[in-house]
């Protein structure tokens, strides 16, 4: 799908501090006031990013930052229901509608830091949190009793209390969204409550970044990961909790998986802080759901029927010459990472393919720590001399069928250095899809 040139309007869903931000009109025959989202038409030169970007600064006075969103939606008519698609690109629409013209209309979620102001033709905003968008979805508000309910409403011409408010059909489509990736938008809400007397702020303020992001921590190391979960403001705050956190006196390293959405100047206060440039991350996702192997040579033997000793030593020659960041980790040590985080069911994920009983390299298939149903490859890589003989495709199939057939994934999500070219044409062979760029920031004590 040419998302570029197909789109003929383009628009948001900007999320300001855990609520969503829309535009309040008269409608044209005076007897409503339309919740319409902020967007509008895309100029011949521009993305359809940019357009909102544009739109949103000129209706609302609000610079956005884009999220990674959990899927894309496609809506064929009004009538039809939201199917789920995958469109290539880092930064994806979370909604694509086809139009009668049969051009699109595409929305996608972002944040923003700024409070918003009823600019250029906007006559007012409105500011949703979820239960007021499910709320103004299912029945009908005045004005006035939104306004007496606690809603939030900037206005810079007075509206008429007694008018209805009238949402538009993004505004469904949201409330239809909210209910589907419920985790997904909770992940962002941002809890300013004090559970403790005796918390300080910034303690309060540090308990609540530390909940949108993931940590892997090891013997030595503390790896975060989910930074996209953070605005830009709490990404600069992240960073100097993270350094001066007593939890993590004892890492000699800290990793720091850095979306793409932030700004340079992220790039830049990591640098003054000691931090440098190690890796860029490319994630990719597949839905298994009709994933089938074809068949393979290949068998596998995991560390229920082999010694830790044997895995390791074939795990270690996998990495001589590979074109991802080298560890800085030793063999143990990364053993010691794989149990931390995988747990008790870590013996099952640790496996070796073998060739007619030679092995040939490592897959470790599992279901990602928290989820239910998310496959994912903890490592994967062949030993030096198998390279180059078309192996790697066909192994890396196999395992995903692993991954659906005896971990019960329904879902893949991989990544790989944005350098090694080879593995990424291996995603690409096998359908997996690109849904981010990350950058993987090191620190070093």
């Amino acid at each position: 799908m040419d998302l570029e040139s197909l789109t003929k309007t383009a628009g948001a869903y900007v999320r300001y501090q855990g609520s969503f931000v829309f535009q309040i009109d008269p409608t044209k025959q005076k007897d409503a006031l339309a919740i319409v989202e902020l967007g509008g038409h895309r100029k011949k030169e521009e993305t359809p990013i940019e357009t909102a970007e544009r739109e949103v600064r000129k209706e609302a006075a609000m610079t956005i930052y884009p999220l990674s969103t959990p899927a894309c939606h496609y809506k064929k008519s009004k009538n039809e229901p939201l199917q789920q698609i995958y469109v290539e690109g880092v930064i994806t629409p979370i909604v694509i509608c086809e139009r009668e013209d049969h051009s699109l209309s595409v929305m996608y979620v972002v944040e923003s830091e700024d409070p918003p102001v009823p600019s250029g033709e906007t006559n007012g905003i409105i500011i949703l949190n979820p239960d007021e968008v499910h709320a103004l979805c299912e029945g009908t508000w005045t004005l006035e009793e939104y306004k007496n309910n606690g809603g939030r409403v900037i206005e810079k011409k007075e509206m008429n209390l007694k008018l209805p408010l009238k949402p538009s059909p993004q505004v469904y489509i949201l409330s239809e969204l909210l209910r589907e990736h419920k985790g997904w938008f909770q992940k962002y809400q941002f809890n300013s409550s004090v559970t403790n007397d005796s918390t300080s702020e910034d303690e309060n303020i540090r308990s609540n970044i530390y909940r949108k992001v993931k940590f892997v921590v090891g013997e030595n190391f503390v790896t975060i990961e989910d930074t996209n979960y953070l605005t830009e403001n709490e990404m600069k705050q992240f960073i100097d909790f993270i350094l001066e956190d007593s939890m993590f006196n004892n890492k000699k390293f800290i990793n720091v998986l850095v979306h793409r959405k932030f700004s340079r100047h992220i790039d830049q206060l990591l640098m003054r802080k000691g931090f440098y440039l190690h890796d860029e991350f490319v994630m990719v996702y597949k839905s298994l759901k009709n994933h089938c192997a074809e068949t393979s040579p290949f068998t596998f033997k995991s560390l229920e029927y082999i010694s830790e000793e044997e895995f390791k030593s074939v795990w270690k020659s996998t990495m001589e010459q590979s074109l991802n960041a080298p560890s800085s980790l030793t063999m143990d040590e990364q053993m010691d990472n794989v149990k931390v985080e995988l747990g008790e069911e870590y013996r099952k994920s640790c496996v070796v393919a073998y060739e007619e009983e030679r092995p040939i390299g490592v897959v470790m298939p599992h279901i990602e720590p928290g989820t239910k149903k998310e496959g994912r490859l903890f490592y994967f890589g062949l030993l030096k001399t198998e390279r180059g003989k078309g192996k790697s495709i066909p192994l890396h199939k196999q395992a995903l069928s692993l991954l659906k057939d005896d971990f019960k994934a329904d879902d893949y999500i991989g990544g790989t250095s944005i350098h090694n070219l080879p593995m990424q044409k291996i995603f690409k062979h096998n359908d997996c899809k690109v849904v981010e760029t990350n950058k993987v920031y090191k620190f070093k004590r």
